[in-house]
């Protein structure tokens, strides 16, 4: 997954009772189906199945480190 030039991030995460997802990713898309279409891609590629995904709403702050 973060081999793939529409990732930005990739994190392994621990899971919690609420949230069982521990992969994260950032998908950079110029349209929700651009984001989903690589979804589709990764898990064909990986057998993950089980997902959700974020919407971001509105940016608040955006720096490089």
């Amino acid at each position: 997954m973060a081999a793939r030039p529409e990732i930005s991030h990739c994190y392994l995460r621990l899971t919690y009772e609420d949230w069982p997802y521990n992969l994260y990713t950032m998908i950079h898309g110029k349209a929700a189906d651009d984001c989903k279409n690589v979804v589709a891609e990764l898990m064909e590629q990986t057998g993950i199945t089980d997902h959700c995904i974020l919407r971001s709403l509105k940016e608040l702050k955006k720096t490089s480190m």
